[in-house]
């Protein structure tokens, strides 16, 4: 048996990330029919589809397979051989060849997170590049502060980015002086991001400087006081009369109603203590969320407040162990709190001055859209930590 096989075009040019449509042919110059299988093979097999793997081919008579092979934007530039296996049976009777020419393509892109960093000290950021094209290229990174109060490091940094990879530095931005109290004061600056292909990229930021105390930090002290001062009010005007009236007094039997006066104010005085020495926040409590979706899926995990309870998070931690592409985004009864990209960092923390308040009957949710799996992976494994106190609902 014999079945000639052509692929046309015989040769193509395609630029990384499209598409190039190609036709099979197939002749039978036998005297029966013929059942063909046509399997993709070579170098670009696994980016090829073809409409059908098996066709009829009557005797005589010529019969075509439609395919596409799509081209990955990281895939290197020059000649690349298009097979096509075809069978009878368990018989292979015929090869067919295309070739296609894939043209240079320089790109990348540039994000900074987060966008706006909050500490007393010190605003971290970090500046991803991910090479969007088919060969290696290098990105100058430049730090410039809008105003001289500030310090950027590293003020300037090269990078260099292998195709279809990605690469990251850290950002610090220090104030060149601090301050106790008062209402934050924003910093705000600009990295440009230079490619060896001529593309410009700004990435605008914001360092908010916080006071070095805390808003909370005055009542929690007056709590404290408070209770030092119900302590001592507690111990001179109510337990030590009572201790040195029982000493003198040894002998003579208590008077029940007075001694249990005299509790029931101790009970109310120690109660006021343990009040005013709460902390504002309550108990400290943690959830973790974990979201494992398919490539170009999206999916989410979530959780719901109690009805009596206030959550206030005051640390979130993304996890991406895998390095997998795509978002994820945190979110509040729907709303939108926080969002980012994936290729951007495998773990990355956040610690908030002011807390993230969730109340009772609320839904805390995070959203995954699995653009690319990790190396090795077949799937986007992503996980949020969040950390914070709770407290009954007033």
């Amino acid at each position: 048996m014999t079945i000639t096989a052509v692929l046309e075009p015989a040769s193509t040019t395609s630029m990384p990330g499209a598409t190039v449509p190609v036709t099979l042919r197939l002749h039978n110059p036998d005297t029966t029919a013929q059942i063909v299988t046509v399997r993709p093979s070579g170098s670009l097999a696994e980016y090829t589809a073809v409409d059908a793997s098996s066709v009829m081919v009557e005797p005589g008579e010529w019969a075509e397979v439609g395919a596409v092979i799509t081209i990955p934007s990281s895939l290197q530039p020059g000649h690349h051989v298009s097979e096509m296996a075809v069978t009878v049976g368990d018989l292979d009777v015929s090869t067919a060849e295309a070739t296609v020419d894939v043209a240079t393509f320089a790109a990348f892109s540039a994000g900074i997170a987060p966008h706006t960093s909050k500490s007393a000290s010190t605003g971290r950021h970090r500046i991803t590049v991910v090479n969007a094209g088919n060969v290696p290229i290098d990105v100058s990174l430049t730090a410039t502060g809008h105003d001289p109060s500030i310090t950027l490091e590293p003020d300037v940094a090269m990078l260099s980015v292998a195709a279809g990879q990605s690469s990251s530095i850290d950002l610090a931005a220090a104030p060149l002086a601090r301050f106790w109290n008062g209402a934050p004061v924003h910093h705000d600056f600009v990295v440009t991001a230079v490619g060896s292909d001529g593309e410009t990229v700004e990435l605008p930021g914001t360092f908010e400087q916080r006071p070095r105390l805390r808003a909370w930090w005055g009542p929690a002290l007056a709590g404290a006081f408070a209770a030092l001062m119900i302590g001592a009010v507690l111990w001179f005007a109510v337990l030590a009369p009572w201790v040195e009236s029982t000493a003198d007094d040894a002998a003579e039997e208590a008077n029940a109603a007075d001694r249990n006066a005299l509790n029931a104010k101790i009970d109310e005085l120690e109660a006021a203590a343990a009040e005013a020495k709460e902390l504002p926040l309550g108990d400290p409590a943690d959830v973790r969320l974990a979201v494992e979706a398919a490539a170009g899926t999206t999916e989410t995990d979530s959780f719901r407040v109690g009805t009596s309870m206030v959550w206030s998070i005051t640390d979130i931690i993304f996890q991406n162990p895998t390095g997998a592409a795509g978002q994820v985004t945190l979110l509040r009864d729907g709303e939108v709190l926080m969002e980012s990209e994936l290729a951007n960092f495998r773990d990355l923390d956040f610690h908030l001055v002011a807390p993230l308040v969730f109340g009772g009957g609320s839904t805390v949710e995070m959203e995954v859209t699995c653009d690319a799996p990790g190396p090795g992976q077949d799937s986007c494994s992503i996980g949020t930590t969040l950390a914070g106190f709770t407290d009954e609902a007033d």
